[in-house]
């Protein structure tokens, strides 16, 4: 499994190029975890976010990509810290190329020593 972080995925859409090669391949991330609200009438998805900071700590801004389970998503912990291995798919919605992990497993896991993403 390719190690990724939330930022790196996320920042994979849009260009054509680099979502050819990623498409379908086997991801491991770490990231905290909460309801997905958009696109979700189905309830299998949940959305998986970390803080990215471009400057300093005062301007930290969520990167979050969602999460898709094969049936409805599992208990979770709001704002929880989760591993989740899966697949990375591409898609368009309200017009727009989403990153999308089609969850293979998601644990717990202990908050990571940089919670923070630079």
């Amino acid at each position: 499994n390719f190690m990724l972080d939330v930022p790196q995925i996320f920042y994979t859409a849009g260009d054509d190029e680099l979502m050819k090669v990623m498409e379908g391949i086997p991801v491991e991330t770490t990231a905290q975890v909460m309801e997905e609200k958009t696109n979700n009438a189905a309830g299998k998805r949940l959305k998986l976010f970390r803080l990215f900071v471009e400057c300093c700590a005062a301007d930290a801004r969520p990167l979050s990509i969602p999460i898709e389970f094969a049936s409805s998503a599992p208990k979770y912990e709001e704002m929880g810290w989760v591993k989740v291995i899966g697949k990375i798919h591409y898609a368009t919605e309200d017009g727009n190329v989403v990153p999308l992990i089609q969850v293979q497993s998601m644990e717990a896991t202990a908050e990571p020593m940089d919670m923070m993403l630079y």
